[in-house]
């Protein structure tokens, strides 16, 4: 639990838990199930599968029920949940998946080539 000053307003203190407990479950379902280090589909699943309170509850709600909730940010949203196992997978080597280098290493031959294409580019336009 984390420990607020009395002058932090209410609402910082519920962002600030929400994104506690968020990289708290993330960490969880990376450590829990493996193949999810490398398939966003399958940890956003977990993830909400966890924050609807289990598989059970999740089998008794509608899709639309599930729309509406997510709509309403009843529900961790794509980007943070995506954003928030990158920086786990930084921090913590072991929690990374197979596809981990690969995409690192795939990061530095695109931004090269966007540099060179960018420098072909640039001398079309000099006269």
């Amino acid at each position: 639990m984390v420990v607020f000053p009395v002058s932090s307003p209410p609402r910082l203190k519920i962002m600030i838990e929400k994104i506690k407990n968020k990289e708290f479950i993330v960490r969880e379902i990376l450590t829990k199930y493996p193949k999810a280090r490398d398939n966003d589909s399958l940890l956003l699943a977990h993830v909400w599968v966890y924050q609807c309170g289990g598989k059970s509850q999740c089998e008794n709600i509608s899709m639309w029920e599930f729309v509406l909730d997510f709509v309403k940010k009843n529900f961790a949203e794509v980007s943070g949940i995506t954003r928030c196992r990158r920086k786990i997978q930084e921090k913590e080597p072991e929690l990374r998946g197979e596809l981990y280098e690969k995409r690192h290493r795939m990061k530095e031959s695109i931004k090269e080539e966007i540099v060179t294409w960018d420098e072909e580019q640039s001398s079309l336009f000099k006269s």
